[in-house]
Parts: structure tokens; sequence; C-alpha cells
């Protein structure tokens, strides 16, 4: 079968992210590469557990990746953590040590730009196994309280998907060029079609009431 390759200087990629207590919940969409050079859209539904690495730790990691067990369901991760400069080893997802799930009191703020990252250093690496630049649209929901943390996240992964490693591999070929966050909930609101709605949203570890009037967040009503 005669393959047409199309030359891409640029591969255009939107992920929506749910960082979810329970799991973390994704859709990647990027167009391919071969001929007839179709949009492709995949879903995942990726195990939430995590924990903290110290470097030989890390080290010590990589080479279950070299094994091939690692992969969309687990990783290692290290990256420059932009709040204080230091570089930062996780392991994510079902070869992490710490049995369950994430504890309900951890915020979910602090622990999505890893979650984040792990999901992008696999995008790279297994499905669209490229060098090439990559412009990013990233979209991203956060519970209601901590929504107004969304400035300061958008600005850690802006920095931090410039360079940083999964499984040992360098991934330098990514650049946001869009991010827009959400509270949990806004996708219903949405998919409604209205203009003003009470949206009640029962998560793993938290219920969240948004209100919506004219089709603004009315966000002194709204609760979690």
């Amino acid at each position: 079968v005669l393959r047409m390759a199309k030359p891409i200087e640029i591969r255009r990629v939107t992920v929506g992210f749910d960082p979810g207590t329970s799991g973390n919940k994704i859709a990647a969409t990027w167009q391919s590469d071969e001929y007839p050079f179709e949009q492709i859209e995949r879903h995942y539904l990726v195990p939430p557990a995590m924990q903290t690495l110290n470097e030989t730790n890390y080290r010590n990691g990589l080479e279950l990746s070299d094994s091939g067990v690692c992969g969309v369901n687990s990783c290692v991760l290290s990256y420059v953590d932009p709040a204080n400069g230091k570089r930062k080893f996780w392991e994510m997802g079902s070869t992490a040590t710490r049995p369950g799930r994430i504890r309900a009191e951890e915020r979910k703020f602090e622990k999505c730009i890893a979650k984040v990252l792990a999901f992008l250093g696999y995008l790279v690496q297994g499905e669209l196994k490229t060098r090439e630049p990559i412009e990013l649209t990233l979209g991203l929901l956060l519970p209601l309280d901590e929504f107004g943390d969304r400035h300061v996240l958008a600005d850690w992964l802006r920095h931090g998907v410039e360079n940083f490693e999964y499984n040992g591999v360098l991934i330098n070929n990514i650049k946001l060029a869009k991010i827009d966050v959400k509270p949990e909930g806004y996708g219903i609101y949405k998919a409604s079609g209205v203009d003003s709605a009470l949206v009640v949203n029962w998560g793993h570890s938290d219920l969240t009431i948004l209100v919506f009037k004219n089709g603004k967040l009315i966000q002194n009503q709204s609760d979690t």
C-alpha cells in the first residue's frame, strides 16, 4: 500500500483534561500525518494514583519504562517546579506504590501539572511519535473552590510543557498556545445549549453547584 507523507511543520493538538479524584478523564484530537490525513480523536481514563520520588528512586523507576511496563496508565516523570525552580520527580498511575486513590483533602491544583505533563509525555511518545513542534490547545477542569488558582496554574503549565522528562526521555517540542480553565460541571452547562441554568455536578469527593445567567458564571452564587 502506497502511503503519502504529509510534510507538517507544526502538529496541532487539542486536549481536554479532567483531573478527577477517581480517575483522569481525557480527550485528545490531532490530524494524522498519513494519507488521507484524517482527524483522530482518542479518549482515555487514566488511574489517579501518584507519589513523589527522590532522584534515586526516579532513576530506579526508569527500569520499568525500559521493560515496557509504563504507558498511558503508568510512568515516571521529572520537571522543574515553576514555583521554586527545584526539580520534582513523580511516579504516576498503576505502578505507583501508594495504594488507593489520592486523598480527597489534597488539592487537585497542586497535582494537576504533573498529571497533565505525564499524559502529554505519553501522547508525544506513544501516539504522535514525533519530535516535530507541537502546538497545544488545552482545556482543563478545576474544582470551583480552586478555580481562583487558574491563572497561576496556566502560567506554571506554560513553563512546564517546554521541558520535562517522561520515562527518562526529554520532551521539549510542545508549545502551549492556548489554555482554557473552567470549573467542574461547565461541560454540562455548555451541552445544555441554554444561556441561564443551575448545574449540579456530583463528583467523587464533592458536590458542585454552578449558577449561570445570560451566558456567564455567577461565582458568588455558586458553591462546592
